[in-house]
């Protein structure tokens, strides 16, 4: 397992000794647990060095029944990925209106399971 560091009961920072960071099954079964404990059922590893990188990524896991408060994230892009379950992303108006929801399932029911917002 790569070497992560604790910033919170849910939050990690991926540290390997030579900056590449890699996920395999031990760190995605290490994500999932850590979510299971956490008071929002939800753990995320940060897999970019600090927020000033050009890229930011993190590997994120939710238990059923977690919930993402609407954001926004003005002049980035945002990807989703599900390797395991899955969720609705619902996209608003600046009314705070449901316009579309998009279902990323990890396989089957007809949905996709990568997302990529600009």
């Amino acid at each position: 397992m790569i070497p992560l560091k604790k910033i919170t009961t849910e939050a990690y920072q991926a540290d390997p000794e030579d900056g590449i960071v890699h996920f395999g099954a031990s760190e995605v079964d290490f994500i999932g647990v850590a979510a299971g404990a956490s008071p929002r059922s939800r753990c995320r590893v940060l897999c970019h060095p600090d927020t000033n990188a050009k890229l930011h990524s993190m590997l994120v896991a939710m238990r059923a029944g977690a919930f993402v408060r609407p954001n926004r994230h003005r002049g980035k892009d945002e990807s989703v990925t599900v390797l395991s379950g899955g969720c609705t992303v619902t996209f608003f108006d600046d009314g705070g209106r449901g316009l579309i929801n998009i279902p990323v399932w990890n396989r089957g029911n007809g949905a996709f399971y990568y997302l990529r917002i600009p």
